[in-house]
């Protein structure tokens, strides 16, 4: 067996087998990321600490086109892949799982390319095979699958070259030392339409597998190996795996119980009945006692009753968990309840304590935590026929500030105009009064009160626009922001969302982009005081039928800042 840790460090010595072999694949890797000019997805199996893709990442310019999943089953080599892969500019997603196993692969499939580097000298010829015929399910049309193997013990490299061409793959490159015992790489192109290569149902293929492989040469926890001189006291917990030398050594490469079926327990428990007791132990791989207490268990089962009804809830449907993980690493500020308000909007319910639940499963983090108003006692009782406004400032790429006046009006949670000068003088702030009013005019939004602070440029001709209309003007208390909560939640939701991730030119560009947040706002973003519906009532429209999500697609609003989701029309 060997030691993992002591295995990479071979990767410093410049004149090793591995450096070479990280020489050659970050070659291939940066050829195979140059072949696909848009976005790329990545998949590394068994990826270790990641140097075969990281590296390439790291002195990429256009790595945050790049999204990746690394699959390695130790801790501690994974977490140094996170730790490495935390500065990057693409999107790298580190899975602690085991490689072998398709399940770990679910979300991260069909992608442009496969890296199964370092796979194929530690499984059996049985499971090579089943590997690559598993590799079209895990690849797109065209996708480039970088792959090696050592040289030691024989070179099989042929038939691996072969079997991939007979699953769909054309050899793009070969390379190779005339050293023995030295690795072998290769890089292929996919050239068939497998199963796995649907955007819809990209998973599908992989879900009858389960497993495709299993690594012998390594331990689960890549514990040191047991020497062939130690006494084997637990023999049922012990696998085999053929050393080098040709001869069978034992080693710890699962320390777990042998797994039965109920149906496994059934034929050995009646197979004991006709053999007798001294030949259990040469005939089984369990204990007497394991057999008789599973006759016992076969006995008890005959004479129970079987409540057939399954308790609990029906999980949740297949589609619906990968669009719930999907906008959740798409939308990194987004909690549980934004979540569920999105997929209401598409007609799919699905709790908020449901999806936090499934966000934890999956290692991803709760949102960033956002402090709501305090001050809504007297706002709750009266929002009928208010409108709060308030300024704030922006700079732009030159370093001008730019000031924008906004109106909201609080019973609806609608941001009815907007307005952006570099000098707000009264008469400009009067103007912009008048746009208000017609604003909340066409949209039948009445007007009773006013709510502004103390700022100087709020004039007396601004607020005789208002009088004029029946309404009254309220001031708030002197340095009491939450006196207008609403209006200052509006600030920050804007910059957070829109402004903090945008450099501006000027005024019209301002305006332009802010226009576009305040469309999506008022028509697309759920609210919760509104019970997550959109602020337009034109625009609730609540959907009577289940939504496929497979039939969800992405609208990018304000060059892919902000992403929409709709259903495909029938």
């Amino acid at each position: 067996m060997r030691d993992c840790e002591q295995w990479h460090r071979r990767y410093d010595d410049p004149a090793s087998d591995l450096s070479w072999r990280l020489r050659t694949v970050q070659g291939y890797v940066r050829q195979a990321l140059d072949g696909y000019p848009g976005p790329v997805r990545v998949l590394s199996c068994c990826s270790g600490d990641g140097r075969d893709l990281l590296g390439v990442l790291a002195q990429r310019a256009d790595a945050e086109r790049v999204s990746a999943v690394l699959v390695e089953a130790h801790p501690v080599i994974a977490d140094r892949a996170r730790r490495s892969a935390a500065g990057l500019a693409a999107h790298v997603e580190v899975r602690t799982a085991d490689a072998g196993v398709t399940d770990t692969y679910l979300g991260a499939v069909p992608a442009e390319v496969v890296l199964l580097v370092g796979v194929f000298g530690n499984i059996s010829d049985t499971d090579l095979a089943r590997t690559i015929a598993t590799a079209p399910a895990s690849c797109r049309p065209a996708a480039t699958l970088l792959w090696s193997r050592a040289r030691a013990g024989g070179d099989r490299n042929d038939m691996v070259r072969a079997r991939l061409a007979g699953a769909g793959f054309t050899e793009l490159d070969y390379a190779t030392l005339d050293i023995d015992s030295w690795p072998a790489v290769g890089m292929v192109r996919y050239e068939g339409v497998g199963r796995g290569n649907s955007d819809s149902r990209p998973d599908q293929a992989l879900r009858t597998i389960r497993r495709c492989c299993s690594y012998s040469r390594w331990s689960s926890a890549c514990l040191p190996a047991c020497s062939s001189s130690q006494p084997l006291t637990r023999r049922p917990k012990i696998w085999r795996s053929w050393s080098s030398s040709n001869s069978y050594v034992y080693s710890a490469a699962r320390l777990v119980d042998p797994r039965f079926t109920a149906l496994d327990r059934v034929l050995l428990a009646a197979a004991s009945r006709a053999l007798p007791r001294r030949q259990w132990t040469s005939v089984f791989l369990v204990t007497p006692q394991t057999l008789l207490r599973w006759h016992r268990e076969l006995v008890r089962r005959k004479w129970t009753y079987r409540n057939k009804r399954q308790p609990g809830r029906p999980p949740l449907d297949v589609e619906v968990v990968a669009l719930v993980l999907r906008m959740a690493r798409e939308n990194p500020r987004w909690g549980c309840v934004r979540i569920c308000g999105e997929l209401r909007k598409l007609g799919i319910r699905v709790g908020a304590t449901t999806i936090r639940t499934l966000l934890r499963r999956h290692g991803l983090g709760p949102a960033p935590r956002r402090s709501g108003p305090s001050w809504t006692q007297f706002l709750k009782a009266q929002a009928e026929g208010i409108v709060a406004c308030d300024f704030f400032t922006v700079e732009t790429i030159w370093l001008k500030t730019l000031h924008v006046l906004f109106f909201i009006q609080l019973s609806t949670r609608q941001v009815v105009a907007v307005g952006v000068t570099a000098h707000p003088d009264s008469a400009w702030v009067a103007q912009q009064a008048r746009n208000a009013t017609m604003d909340l005019d066409d949209r039948q939004l009445s007007t009773r009160f006013l709510l502004r602070d103390h700022d100087a440029k709020f004039t007396c001709a601004f607020d005789d626009v208002f009088r004029s209309e029946g309404a009254q003007v309220i001031r708030t208390p002197i340095r009491a922001p939450k006196a207008n909560a609403h209006a200052e939640r509006w600030v920050r939701t804007v910059r957070v969302e829109c402004l903090d991730w945008t450099l501006l030119l000027g005024r019209r560009h301002l305006l332009r982009l802010l226009r576009g947040y305040v469309r999506h706002y008022n028509q697309q973003r759920p609210h919760r005081s509104l019970a997550l519906a959109v602020p337009q009532p034109e625009a609730r429209e609540q959907r009577s039928r289940q939504v496929n999500p497979c039939e969800v697609r992405r609208r990018d609003v304000l060059g892919g800042l902000i992403h929409e989701y709709y259903e495909v029309a029938a």
